[in-house]
């Protein structure tokens, strides 16, 4: 099994270093230019946990490996140890939101956050952004999605590529559905 967990962006590498101490994982690898992603393993060596520092979207999250229920208990101590960001929290950033950045920046929260399995109201979202006046907004959205996937958000991908007034929209909605059908199959 595998699980993503968004980390707030106030969760600085020194919080990360000292959760992970107290959760008694091994570090195991440090992050680097070509490669950056801190992986620390569970003291018992059965989860692998990546943290990720992730310039796309300029957030860092962590991505759990093994199986279910040492990734169920290790998602659990990251969330009591770190400041972390859920969905519904995205959603109610974007809500909030008075600016374009902010949106943008609260769009790619929701799609880190979202994991694998979008709720309805992130798919939502992410519908109501891809009819955002702000092209950057739209094209935020399209980035965001390629975190999720998902049959839902491929179809919204389909349907800006096919539709949006701005051809750089349409292109980049084309590419990012093309990266997500190859991924899926």
């Amino acid at each position: 099994m595998t699980a993503r967990v968004a980390l707030a962006p106030s969760v600085t590498r020194d919080d990360i270093i000292s959760a992970a101490y107290n959760l008694d994982w091994l570090f195991e690898r440090k992050a680097t230019a070509e490669n950056p992603v801190d992986t620390f393993v569970s003291d018992d060596e059965k989860t692998q946990i990546d943290v990720v520092h992730d310039d796309v979207v300029s957030l860092d999250y962590c991505v759990v490996k093994g199986e279910e229920v040492n990734v169920k208990d290790a998602v659990s101590g990251i969330r009591e140890s770190l400041e972390t960001v859920s969905s519904a929290d995205a959603v109610k950033a974007y809500k909030d939101a008075s600016s374009g950045p902010d949106k943008i920046s609260a769009l790619y929260l929701l799609g880190v956050a979202s994991g694998d399995d979008p709720t309805n109201d992130a798919v939502a979202t992410f519908k109501r952004a891809l009819s955002d006046d702000d092209e950057d907004v739209r094209q935020g959205a399209i980035v965001a999605i390629g975190y999720v996937g998902g049959a839902e958000l491929q179809k919204l991908l389909e349907e800006t590529a096919a539709n949006d007034e701005s051809e750089a929209v349409r292109k980049d909605a084309k590419l990012m559905l093309e990266g997500l059908v190859r991924h899926s199959s």
